[in-house]
């Protein structure tokens, strides 16, 4: 978490650096060329609206932009700022953003019941909703669900939009096809049942 700020910290100062640089030689040039008088600059141009896709095989319209709740806003302690993070899921959702990103290790177990706080004060059909199951966390045991059901409860939401298996790659894949836990066929079944619409 200390190297996200750390990284997002940075990312700002290079982007201010680049603003002031950016500022100072568009003066430069309009006193150039007008002989030392400043003119008016044009105005900015308009707000751009979201951009959106249709997906081929599905009746689903996602915002060209998502939002990840990885990397919330945090307050000394490491728990997240809600103030500061629910401004900003507001903001994405007000600009457009139809996408959410969520995931059950998020923010140490956090992400998931904060983002479903916020969400349940929006429509249900005004967003997606994406998290993922765990099975790249080492476990002696792996209850597809219960670790569902949990979500489903923090997230405050009666089905998933999008259901991701997480961080799939060779240490972890035997976990997802291991019988004794049944976990694809166990979301295969949820999507059956209308919990999950898209796998």
């Amino acid at each position: 978490m200390i190297s996200a700020i750390y990284a997002q910290s940075e990312a700002e100062d290079i982007l201010n650096r680049h603003r002031r640089i950016f500022s100072a030689f568009k003066n430069y040039v309009i006193l150039s060329s007008t002989g030392g008088a400043a003119e008016p600059l044009p105005p900015l141009p308009q707000k751009r609206a979201m951009e959106y896709r249709n997906w081929k095989n599905a009746p689903v319209r996602t915002s060209l932009l998502g939002y990840g709740c990885m990397r919330f806003p945090t307050l000394p302690d490491g728990r997240i700022d809600e103030v500061r993070a629910e401004k900003l899921l507001n903001t994405a959702r007000e600009a457009g953003v139809n996408y959410f990103d969520t995931a059950y290790p998020y923010h140490g177990g956090q992400s998931e019941p904060f983002v479903g706080r916020v969400i349940a004060k929006w429509p249900r059909e005004s967003f997606y909703l994406a998290t993922k199951f765990p099975g790249h966390m080492v476990a002696e045991t792996y209850d597809p669900a219960d670790i569902f059901e949990q979500q489903l409860q923090k997230c405050q939401v009666e089905y998933f939009d999008f259901y991701l298996l997480h961080n799939v790659y060779e240490n972890s894949v035997h976990v997802y096809d291991d019988p004794r836990w049944g976990i694809v066929d166990y979301f295969v079944e949820q999507k059956k049942q209308g919990r999950i619409k898209h796998l």
